[in-house]
C-alpha cells in the first residue's frame, strides 16, 4: 500500500479522471438533447470541465516541484497526469468541433460513440483506482486489457461509420465535417488507450 504522504499523487489522478468522467456524461447529455441554438452554452460550459481538469493538472505540478521522494518515477507522474488530462481535452474537442463544424443536426450513430467514451472513462477510473497498490492488485491488468478491447471497438465503430458516411452522402462538406468529428471521437477512445499503455510501462519497470 502506498504510504499516507504518497495518497496525493493517486489521489489526484483519480480526481483528474472523476472530471474526465464529467466532461463524457456531459456530451452525452448535449448529444442526447442536441440544440444547434446553445451549443455555444454547451460549448462554455464543457470548457469549465476542462478547466477542472487543468487545476488537477497544475496541482500534480507544484507537489512533483517540491517532492523530494515520489512513490513512482516523476516521469511517469507526469505522463499520467497528461495522459489524464489529454482525455478530458479530447472530449472538449468534439463539442468545440460541432460549433466550429457549425452542425446543425447530429447522425444517429454518435450516440454509440459517445456511450463508448463513457465506458472508456468509467474502465480508466477503475485501472488508476488499483494503481496504488499495481503490485499486489488482481485486476489491474484486467482493466488494462478492457481498455485496450474498448479502444478496438472505437477504432470498429471509426471505420464503419466513415465507411457509411462515404456511402450515403454526396455533399463534400458534410463529409469533410463528419470526417473530422468521428475523428475526434475516435482519439478519445485512443487517449485512454494511451493511459492504459502508461500504467502497463510501469508495471513491466517495476515487477
Amino acid at each position: 500500500m502506498a504510504k499516507s504522504k504518497d495518497n496525493f499523487y493517486f489521489q489526484n489522478f483519480l480526481e483528474g479522471i472523476s472530471v474526465s468522467k464529467m466532461a463524457a456524461v456531459k456530451l452525452q447529455d448535449i448529444i442526447k438533447n442536441y440544440d444547434h441554438s446553445t451549443i455555444e452554452k454547451d460549448v462554455a460550459a464543457m470548457h469549465e470541465i476542462e478547466h477542472m481538469g487543468d487545476s488537477k493538472k497544475h496541482e500534480m505540478t507544484r507537489e512533483i516541484v517540491k517532492a523530494f521522494i515520489t512513490p513512482i518515477d516523476r516521469d511517469d507522474i507526469v505522463k499520467i497526469s497528461n495522459c489524464i488530462d489529454n482525455v478530458t481535452d479530447s472530449i472538449e474537442d468534439i463539442v468545440i468541433g460541432f460549433y466550429t463544424w457549425n452542425i446543425t443536426t447530429l447522425r444517429d450513430d454518435v450516440m454509440e460513440f459517445a456511450d463508448l467514451i463513457v465506458a472508456c472513462c468509467n474502465s480508466a477510473e477503475r485501472l488508476l483506482a488499483e494503481l496504488h497498490d499495481y503490485k499486489k492488485s488482481k485486476t489491474i491488468m484486467n482493466h488494462i486489457i478492457e481498455l485496450n478491447h474498448l479502444e478496438e471497438k472505437g477504432d470498429d465503430l471509426y471505420i464503419q461509420y466513415i465507411r457509411k458516411l462515404s456511402v450515403e452522402n454526396a455533399d463534400p462538406y458534410t463529409v469533410m465535417a463528419w470526417r473530422e468529428l468521428y475523428r475526434s471521437f475516435e482519439t478519445v477512445c485512443d487517449c485512454c488507450e494511451d493511459l492504459a499503455d502508461a500504467v502497463e510501462t510501469i508495471i513491466i519497470a517495476n515487477t
